[in-house]
């Protein structure tokens, strides 16, 4: 039987294991897209209202170490609109400040 998913108490000891993640060291990468799902948040937040539509990616980055992947939300809010821009921004897109955008 797994268990994997078996709960850990508090002051429990557990079995050391290597990292199944590869890091990459901070700098700049290039990337691919490789997942795009539209979602609504279903959420209790200070910060995001609830029912809020959002973009969830995945996004694939190799570096010398190897390839790893990350997931990303793109919030569809208005005080959000500068991680909008520069997401379209390093897709080529080339959203220009203070002017109207419409992603393709």
């Amino acid at each position: 039987m797994n268990n994997e998913n078996e709960f850990l108490n508090w002051g429990d000891s557990f079995v050391a294991q290597e990292n199944e993640f590869v890091v990459l060291p901070e700098g700049q990468y290039k990337f691919t897209v490789t997942g795009f799902e539209r979602k609504n948040y279903d959420g209790n937040s200070d910060k995001i209202p609830n029912g809020t539509p959002y973009a969830e990616l995945s996004l694939e980055f190799t570096g010398n170490e190897g390839k790893t992947t990350v997931t990303e939300r793109l919030y569809l809010l208005k005080r959000l609109s500068w991680k909008l821009t520069e997401f379209f921004g390093s897709i080529g897109q080339n959203p220009v400040n203070g002017q109207a955008f419409n992603p393709n």
